[in-house]
């Protein structure tokens, strides 16, 4: 008699040890850069004044954690974009949890005690169908972004501006951020369920339906006729998904990517009364307003790295529908690059700032009739779904 099958993979299926090895040091490259690109940001934020953000911090974390698990702002007035990203936000998640989980239980569990190993039976079973489920739903999301950008255009997403000549900028980098951005997920979740499929097609075990996705490719493979090719394909396809992630890990704080982790910080951090007030000055406080970039605040050089370009501001200041040289997102992102050029880029992909004088930001980096276009109606505040602050 037999022993029962119990569900579980491999984690590196017919691998020589110097593909092994070769995999881990890249992984430690990732990281590295990563880090560094991380640490490019951190420093920028310590240049800021300090801002008051850290009261009731309680209650800030349950709210945010709210709105990002929820997508109650990017649903807003938006449900079609709001149900997309929700799908995009959650499937990257389960991923992200599901690769730790394997990390865990392979470069962990399994060098302390093999026979604590969890990542197996029924576990494996509904580890399997939920990653299938939610990477599917992460696929189906990004697609829908994709076919929003270039093909229904909305106009939030043209990045034509108010106050000058076409022609006078370049907002082609911009473009290749977004592309790329979004190309980069798209493959990762196309290549990870191709391997997946690969992996089942040369070993069916009946389990594998579990893995509802890789189950029907598997049949495809097979109707196909190359499950004899099966375990070099695999092996080929897995490198090219791992390449993917990785350069994916290493590309983010130095990409539009960084608004992953930055748009959650941006979210803890705003002002609960933001588009419903302006900011109180205190009473015998000095001079006013914004010279140079030393008179930002930390938070408000957060706000610039948090903007995604999503152009929800833009349609809604009623300044730029009347014709005057003003686009809030046009704003922040004049500030975002005039801080790379003064505190050195950590951005890849962004237009290039050249500033003249001596840096002054009102007059300077923002033109004079920009700002006087501004009525301080709190329309951009109001709309932004990642709490960024654009009038201070």
């Amino acid at each position: 008699m037999t022993d029962a099958i119990v569900p579980a993979r491999e984690v590196f299926r017919n691998f020589p040890a110097p593909l092994v090895a070769a995999f881990y040091l890249l992984s430690a490259l990732a990281i590295l850069v990563f880090c560094y690109g991380a640490w490019l940001r951190i420093r920028k934020y310590r240049r800021g004044r300090p801002a008051h953000r850290m009261s009731h911090l309680g209650r800030r974390l349950r709210r945010a954690a709210a709105a990002i698990g929820s997508h109650s702002t990017l649903g807003r007035r938006h449900a079609g974009t709001g149900a997309a990203h929700f799908a995009i936000f959650w499937g990257f998640v389960a991923l992200f949890i599901g690769t730790v989980i394997i990390m865990i239980d392979y470069d962990m569990v399994r060098l302390v005690n093999p026979q604590w190993r969890f990542w197996r039976g029924t576990f494996y079973l509904w580890y399997s169908i939920t990653l299938d489920v939610l990477g599917a739903a992460f696929v189906v999301g990004l697609g829908a972004m994709m076919a929003r950008r270039w093909w229904v255009r909305p106009a939030a997403l043209d990045y034509s501006r108010p106050d000058r000549a076409p022609g006078s900028y370049d907002r082609a980098p911009y473009v290749a951020d977004d592309r790329l951005f979004l190309w980069l997920l798209f493959w990762i979740g196309v290549t990870g369920f191709l391997v997946e499929g690969l992996r089942i097609a040369a070993d069916p075990a009946p389990f594998e339906r579990w893995s509802v996705v890789g189950w029907q490719l598997a049949n495809l493979f097979d109707l196909m006729g190359v499950t004899s090719l099966a375990n070099p394909l695999h092996l080929a396809g897995w490198w090219v998904h791992a390449l993917l992630a990785l350069g994916f890990v290493a590309y983010i704080p130095y990409s539009k990517a960084i608004h992953i982790v930055v748009d959650m910080a941006n979210l803890l951090f705003t002002d609960e009364r933001a588009g419903k007030r302006l900011p109180a000055v205190p009473e015998g406080a000095g001079a006013q307003g914004y010279e140079t970039l030393a008179d930002f605040t930390w938070k408000e050089l957060l706000d610039l790295d948090a903007c995604t370009k999503c152009g929800r501001c833009h349609v809604a200041c009623p300044a730029r529908a009347s014709g005057a040289p003003l686009s809030p997102r046009d704003l922040i992102l004049e500030l975002r690059e005039h801080a790379e050029a003064t505190f050195g880029g950590s951005s890849w992909l962004h237009e290039t700032a050249v500033r003249e004088g001596d840096g002054k930001v009102a007059g300077g980096v923002i033109k004079a009739e920009t700002l006087w276009a501004c009525t301080m109606c709190l329309a951009c505040v109001e709309a932004c779904p990642v709490g960024i602050e654009h009038v201070p």
